[in-house]
């Protein structure tokens, strides 16, 4: 067996399964389903513990094969439908195609009116209901709106990315 680090891993479609699961529920009982409800139902099927359930959705664990087998058993699809066998670099090329993606989205103007409206009701919080500053949300809306308002955002990160992306070819091509 090759000791160290291959060159290969494996990605997963598990967001999507996990989501079309809440979704459907959703549409049937017309009720919200929360999506950690589906991931710890999901963690109990395979007896394993919503965190290792979340670490294989990010791609921080990899499954075992019983534990991929069961995954795809929960959501009745074959193994190859939810894990994928692909390189390194395939799977970061990937996720840099899907930055593009999303940030293409993010045109200036979208921007500007989101922006412009995060900071109207940060002002009506600030002088209508100061107690609501305490709260986690609006902490978390603060963030949220401090990481937007950054000039030529989504255009920055396309640069970026399109950079990383011709550097990553230049070099696979070199070898």
């Amino acid at each position: 067996m090759k000791r160290g680090k291959f060159s290969y891993t494996t990605g997963n479609h598990l967001s999507t399964y996990l989501n079309h699961i809440r979704n459907e529920r959703m549409f049937q009982t017309g009720e919200k389903v929360r999506l950690k409800d589906v991931e710890a139902e999901l963690a109990t099927y395979c007896e394993l513990t919503p965190k290792s359930i979340n670490d294989i959705k990010r791609g921080e664990n990899q499954p075992s094969l019983p534990v991929a087998m069961r995954i795809a058993s929960f959501f009745k699809v074959r193994v190859d439908e939810i894990f994928v066998l692909k390189t390194k670099e395939e799977l970061l090329m990937e996720k840099l195609e899907r930055i593009v993606e999303l940030a293409e989205l993010l045109d200036n103007d979208a921007l500007d009116e989101l922006n412009g409206n995060l900071t109207e009701l940060e002002e009506e919080v600030d002088n209508r209901f100061p107690q609501l500053k305490d709260d986690p949300n609006y902490e978390s809306l603060h963030n949220f709106y401090m990481h937007l308002n950054v000039a030529g955002f989504s255009k920055d990160i396309k640069e970026w990315v399109n950079r990383l992306q011709e550097t990553m070819k230049e070099e696979s091509e070199k070898n």
